[in-house]
C-alpha cells in the first residue's frame, strides 16, 4: 500500500468534509489539527478510511494506484512459495 498517497487522500477527505478549526485565533485545516492534537484518533480514522477504500478497490478496482504494490508483492510471494516448495520437495496439492 502506498502510505504517502493514503495520507494525502485521507487529509483531502477530512479537509473537504469539515471546515477549518480555530484555535487561539489561528485557523488550521482539520487534518493538521487532528494529526497534531490526537494522533491516535487520526491514525484510527485513517485506518477506517483505508478499509473503505480497500472495499471499493476489491469491488470495482477503484484506487488501484493505492494498492497496486500489493499485487506485485502477492505475485512475488507466490513465486517464492513455489521455489520453497520445490526446494523442500513439498507437493502443491491445490
Amino acid at each position: 500500500m502506498n502510505e504517502a498517497l493514503l495520507k494525502e487522500l485521507y487529509d483531502d477527505m477530512l479537509d473537504d468534509c469539515y471546515p477549518e478549526v480555530n484555535i487561539g485565533g489561528l485557523n488550521y485545516s482539520v487534518s493538521v489539527a487532528l494529526y497534531r492534537i490526537d494522533p491516535i484518533a487520526y491514525q484510527v480514522g485513517m485506518n477506517d478510511y483505508e478499509s473503505s477504500l480497500r472495499a471499493d478497490y476489491e469491488y470495482d478496482g477503484s484506487y488501484e494506484e493505492l494498492f497496486s504494490d500489493e499485487l506485485t508483492n502477492e505475485k512475488s510471494m507466490g513465486f517464492h512459495e513455489k521455489r520453497i516448495r520445490k526446494i523442500f520437495g513439498m507437493n502443491n496439492e491445490e
